[in-house]
C-alpha cells in the first residue's frame, strides 16, 4: 500500500509538470548514485563462505564476486526525486527514493514556516545542516577501501552533529537586531535520531499513540545548539547539547552472549559538542578547516542497576583545499580516554574500558583535461581495552589495525559523472585467538560508480 501511494504521488507530480504550468516557487530536482563491480575478491575462512571473515594466517581462501549497490551502506542503487514548494515565509519539501524496487520518502517530508523574518520552524522529516561539520571524508569511493561493505571514513557529523529526524520539530533563530558583528544562530529541536529517544510519536485515527515517547523523556532528549559566525573573517563557533531519555532504554542484555562489554545495554548517552571552523580563505585559496570535540556525560543507574556508562571523548580535525585543479581533503579522528561500563553483577565487579582509537583519511585529487584523478587512503587503529567480571576474569580486549587505499578516475557527464577505480583493503590484524593473530583478509574492488544530479 505504501509503495502504491508513493508511486501515485510521483505520477501525479510528473503529470502535473508535463501538462500544467508549474506555479511560482515550485521546483523539481533529482539525484542518485549507484555502482557495480565487474570484479571484486574477498578472503574467507576455509570453512565459511562469507567475505571478510576473520582468520589466522594461511587459514583462508579467496573468492570472487560481482555486486551492485549504494556507496554508503547496504541495498541497491539509490534513485531520488525531490519536490519543493517554497515562498518567502512558508514551504514544503519532500524527497522520494527508490532502492531495490521499493519507493518511499528519503530525507525530507516536511513543512516549514517563518512567522517572523529571523525565526524558522520545521516540522516532519528533515535535516538541519547549517551548524553541521564542514568537512567530511565519507567519499563515494571510501566503501571500496574499507573492506567492511560500507563507508568507513567519518562524515561531517564526526566534527559536529546535524539535526536529523524521522518525525520531529525544530526551531532556528537568527536574530539580526543584536548590535554585534556577524550572526548568531540558536537551534532547538525534539525528535532527532542523533539522540537516544529518536523520532517523536504521533496519534493514529483511533487516538492510540504510535511509537509514542512520553513528554518528559521527549524533552530530556532535546538537541540544543548555538552558533556564532563572523563572515568577513570566516570564523564559525558552535556548541550544542544532545540529550537522552532520563531512564535509558535497554536495547541489550549485559549477560547476553556477544554483547559489547563496553556498552552491554546499548545505551546512547548525553553529550556536549564544541566545534570551531575557519573559512576565511575558502574563496581565495579554497581552504576550510574545522575542529570539533565531543564530551560525553555519564549515564548512571542503568536498568535499575548500579551501572555507569560513558562514551569515549572524541576529537576530530578536518581540512579541505581546492585551487587550480588541485584538491586535498584530510581528517584526523581520535577516541580518547576510552568509554567505559562500570558496575556490578550481583556483588561482583563488572567493568570495561575501551582502548584509544585513531583514524586518518586522505583524499588528494587533480583535474586533467579528460577528468579528475585521485586517491583515497585510510588508516584505522584501535588500542587494547580491558574488561573485568568477577574476581577471576580480567580480559584484555584485542586491538586492531585497518588500512586501505584506492585510485580512481572521475569523468564528467554534464548532469552527473562516472567514476572508475580500484580499491584495496589489506590483510590486517583484528585480534588474537589462542595466542595467534587474527587477520581480516585482503579485499580487492574494481568499481564503476554512476551519479546524476538535476
Amino acid at each position: 500500500m505504501k509503495k502504491l501511494i508513493a508511486l501515485s504521488i510521483v505520477l501525479v507530480v510528473l503529470t502535473g509538470a508535463v501538462f500544467a504550468q508549474v506555479p511560482d516557487g515550485v521546483t523539481f530536482g533529482a539525484w542518485g548514485r549507484t555502482y557495480f563491480t565487474p570484479f571484486e575478491s574477498h578472503s574467507v575462512h576455509d570453512e565459511m563462505s562469507e567475505p571478510n571473515t576473520a582468520h589466522t594466517m594461511g587459514d583462508n581462501k579467496t573468492e570472487a564476486y560481482s555486486t551492485t549497490g549504494t556507496t554508503w551502506g547496504w541495498g541497491m542503487g539509490d534513485i531520488e526525486f525531490d519536490l519543493k514548494a517554497e515562498a518567502e515565509q512558508i514551504g514544503m519539501v519532500i524527497s522520494l527514493n527508490g532502492n531495490g524496487g521499493s519507493v518511499g520518502t528519503n530525507d525530507f517530508a516536511e513543512i516549514w514556516a517563518k512567522p517572523i523574518s529571523w525565526v524558522r520552524i520545521d516540522i516532519g522529516k528533515f535535516n538541519i545542516d547549517n551548524l553541521r561539520g564542514k568537512v567530511g571524508l565519507d567519499s563515494e569511493f571510501n566503501r571500496f577501501i574499507s573492506g567492511q561493505g560500507t563507508s568507513w571514513a567519518p562524515d561531517p557529523d564526526a566534527i559536529f552533529t546535524r539535526f536529523q529526524t524521522g518525525n520531529g520539530w525544530h526551531i532556528t533563530a537568527t536574530p539580526d537586531m543584536i548590535p554585534i558583528p556577524g550572526q548568531l544562530f540558536f537551534q532547538f529541536g525534539l525528535g532527532s535520531n542523533k539522540t537516544e529517544a529518536g523520532a517523536l510519536g504521533y496519534y493514529d485515527g483511533g487516538w492510540n499513540p504510535t511509537a509514542f515517547v512520553p513528554g518528559g523523556d521527549s524533552w530530556a532528549s532535546m538537541q540544543l545548539g548555538v552558533g556564532y559566525e563572523i563572515p568577513n573573517i570566516g570564523l564559525l563557533f558552535r556548541v550544542q547539547y544532545l540529550g537522552a531519555r532520563s531512564e535509558p532504554t535497554i536495547t541489550g542484555e549485559e549477560e547476553e552472549e556477544g554483547a559489547d562489554p563496553y556498552n552491554p545495554f546499548g545505551i546512547t548517552a548525553k553529550k556536549i559538542e564544541v566545534a570551531f571552523a575557519y573559512t576565511g580563505m575558502a574563496d581565495s585559496l579554497g581552504l576550510t578547516i574545522d575542529f570539533g570535540g565531543k564530551i560525553p556525560i555519564p549515564a548512571t543507574k542503568i536498568g535499575g542497576g548500579d551501572y555507569t556508562y560513558m562514551d569515549p571523548i572524541k576529537v576530530a580535525l578536518g581540512a579541505s583545499y581546492a585551487q587550480n585543479g588541485i584538491g586535498v581533503t584530510a581528517g584526523l579522528y581520535f577516541g580518547l580516554l576510552g568509554g567505559y561500563n562500570n558496575g556490578k553483577s550481583g556483588s561482583e565487579e563488572d567493568t570495561a574500558t575501551k582502548g584509544v582509537t585513531f583514524d586518518m583519511h586522505l583524499i588528494p585529487s587533480y583535474d586533467l583535461s579528460f577528468g579528475t584523478v585521485g586517491l583515497d587512503v585510510g588508516l584505522g587503529i584501535k588500542g587494547e581495552g580491558r574488561s573485568k567480571k568477577g574476581a577471576w576474569s580480567n580480559d584484555i580486549e584485542d586491538g586492531s589495525t585497518l588500512f586501505g587505499i584506492g585510485a580512481w578516475l572521475k569523468q564528467d557527464l554534464g548532469k552527473g559523472h562516472i567514476t572508475y577505480g580500484a580499491g584495496f583493503n589489506f590483510d590486517t590484524v583484528v585480534g588474537k585467538a589462542g595466542g595467534d593473530d587474527i587477520y581480516k583478509g585482503t579485499d580487492i574492488y574494481i568499481p564503476i560508480i554512476v551519479e546524476y544530479a538535476f
